[in-house]
Formats: C-alpha cells, structure tokens, sequence
C-alpha cells in the first residue's frame, strides 16, 4: 500500500483527500439532521363539531377539574337597591282652575307650609265673571223669590191664575239652579263668596300641610293652562321605600314580610320595616315588580329620591348549584361545559339564578349529578 501511494503524484493525493473529506462530512451532516428531528406532539384539544375532547398527553389534563353538579339548601338574602318616594296620597297638586297672571308669590321651592296658608295671588278677568255671573244669578233669585210670592197671593186671593202660579215656581226653581251653579264655581276656584263688585284677584292657599316639592310658578308668569298644577305640596312624615323584585325572587317577597333597609345617607343605622303592598302588575321591559315598604318619618330625615339597600331573608329552598367559576358569559346568559364522555366536553346555556357565597344556583339547563368543568373551563373556552 506504501509503494502505491508513493507511485502517486502529489497533485492527485491532495485530491483525493480533500474528495473523501467532503464525503465525511455530508454523511455526517445528514446524520445528524435526521438525529435531531422533533417529534410530532399530540394536539391539546380536538374540536369536532361542538364536542371538545382532551386527548392524553396534553398538558391540560393537569388544569381542568371536572366535578358533579350540586344540590344546596341554604337560606339567602336577597338584597335589592331602593329608593325613597313620597305617598302618592299625601301629595297635593295646587291648581287655580283659572287663567291668568301671578302677581305674587309667597313661598319657595322646599318650604314647608301650613293648611290655609297663602301661597301665591293670581289676576284674573276668569274671576271677574265668575264674581259677575254670581251676582246676576242672586239677583235673578231675588227677583224670582219676589214674583213667586205674589203669583200665590194672587190666586189665593182669587185674581190670579194657576198658570201665573206655576210659571212664577219653575222661573224660581231656575234662579235657585243659577245661583247653586255660580257659587259653586266660585267655592271650586277657591274665591271668597263675600268678596263683590267684579274682583279679579285670587289668593291660592294651601290645601293642606308639607312641604312645597314642585314648583312650576314664577312671579308675572301667564298662567293659560288652568288644568296644569302651580305647585305639589308633599306630606314627608310618612315616605315609601320603593324597590323593584326581579321577576325570579317573586316568591320570596310578600306583604308583611320583614326586611332591612340601609341608606346611603345613613350607612351606619339601618332601619328595619315590612312589606307595605307588592304590586299586581309585572314591568313587561324589565320584569321587575314594585314592592313598597311604609317609613312613619316624623323628623322628615327621609327625603324622595335618596338611595337605599333593602335586604329580604329568603326561606331555604332546595336549588341545582355549581362554583361561580364554572360558568362563562355567552350571548348575554351562561354556559357550562358539561362532561359527555370522558374527558371530551360540549357547552350548554343554563340559565343562572342567585349567588351563595363561592357557588351559584342555577334555575334550568343542569341536573343534579351531570359532571361539569369546575376549574380551568377557561383554557378551552372560545
């Protein structure tokens, strides 16, 4: 092998070498290309149709929990956010049932006023006829008064006749009805009946006492609607606390029922009450009644529009629960994934119910006993 080598020249060996070289090195790099290759993992979730199925080996076996749905029977507050109202029949709307211009105005917004007090003072031509139709109505009278008189004695005495007599009664009755008629329209707008001569200024007083809530009146204001209210005096020493139950905690709210009511303004006292009266009729948008409770409020501390909190003990009752975690927003419900097989899973809608503590109860769409994900829902939840 020497002697051949030698025979070479020394051109061709260099050759030779650098070529086998070269070879090495390829097989070498391909060997190692194929040594290093990754494995194929295995998916972590296979998606088919709406079933989610998580195969061995992926990593999320470790972080999904899966556990049985529930039953819990435990008692529950209900707490519910209110507000302070007025007793709609402590209210009084101050109409002047006349048109016409207010000249004065003795009372403000918030004041608190008396029965009988005078409020504001109206000019009106409305009163000027109403004071002139109630004289011309007790002077017709007093002329009817004077005839019928004399149409009796008359026939009494033989120079008259029954028909004088009977026309003289029915211009009497007439009169009589005139005269009702005016007065009465004086007594409705609130106008002495002693004042006379064709007055046009009307003094509006307080129908009763509280205190002034609305105002809608201003000193030289036109008055032309004599339906609409000048003002609303509100009697604040009894107020409702008015809440509104969600459709689905009906049943566990009724009339004399106790309840605790904490208000902002108040945060540190609470007040305890009953239910006052639970409305008959559902608010189709909201699905929401009205539930009132009666406050006596003697210091008038309670004021109509002030925030408050009313806490009702729900009776125990018997309610498919799972942990708050097991459910995700969808659409603007709830899902839950349930378990179909093992480890492969496919969302349900449920319709979720109250909160107790850590778990949350739910009115349709699970049975006691179906499996659910409790933990980790999220990793697979798209």
């Amino acid at each position: 092998m020497s002697v051949f080598v030698s025979q070479l020249p020394a051109g061709a060996l260099a050759l030779r070498s650098m070529l086998l070289g070269c070879l090495i090195l390829t097989v070498s790099a391909c060997g190692g290309a194929q040594s290093h290759e990754p494995a194929r993992q295995a998916p972590i979730v296979e998606r088919k149709g709406d079933r989610i199925f998580v195969p061995a080996g992926s990593p999320l076996r470790t972080r999904i929990a899966v556990a049985a749905v529930g039953t819990s029977t435990e008692g529950r507050t209900l707490d519910l956010p209110a507000s302070v109202e007025a007793d709609p029949a402590l209210q009084s709307k101050v109409a002047p049932a006349l048109t016409g211009r207010i000249v004065s105005l003795r009372v403000g917004l918030g004041d608190h006023v008396r029965a009988g007090q005078p409020l504001a003072t109206m000019v009106s031509s409305d009163l000027a006829q109403a004071y002139a139709d109630e004289a011309r109505a007790t002077a017709a009278m007093a002329l009817a008064t004077r005839s019928k008189a004399r149409a009796s004695a008359l026939f009494d005495a033989g120079g008259g006749a029954q028909k004088d007599v009977l026309q003289a009664e029915n211009d009497y009755a007439t009169a009589q009805a005139d005269l009702r008629s005016a007065t009465a329209k004086l007594r409705i707008v609130g106008a002495p009946l002693r004042q006379r001569g064709g007055a046009q200024v009307l003094t509006i007083v307080a129908p009763s006492s509280g205190s002034v809530t609305d105002l809608a009146a201003a000193r030289g204001a036109v008055w032309n609607d004599a339906t609409q209210s000048l003002m609303t005096i509100t009697d604040l020493n009894r107020v409702f606390v008015t809440v509104e139950v969600p459709e689905k905690d009906l049943a566990s709210v009724h009339v004399g029922q106790p309840a605790s009511v904490r208000f902002a303004a108040y945060p540190d006292a609470p007040v305890q009450s009953r239910v006052a009266s639970v409305s008959d009729v559902l608010d189709p948008e909201t699905r929401r009644m009205k539930v009132r409770l009666a406050f006596p409020d003697g210091g008038r501390r309670l004021k109509p529009g002030m925030f408050a909190t009313v806490s009702f003990q729900a009776a125990a009752v018997p309610a498919v629960s799972v942990p708050t975690g097991a459910l995700f927003l969808k659409d603007e419900g709830s899902q839950v994934y349930v378990e179909v097989a093992p480890w492969t899973f496919v969302p349900r809608t449920v319709e979720a119910g109250y909160s107790l503590g850590a778990r949350t109860t739910i009115s349709r769409g699970l049975k006691a006993g179906e499996r659910v994900i409790v933990r980790g829902g999220v990793l697979i939840n798209d």
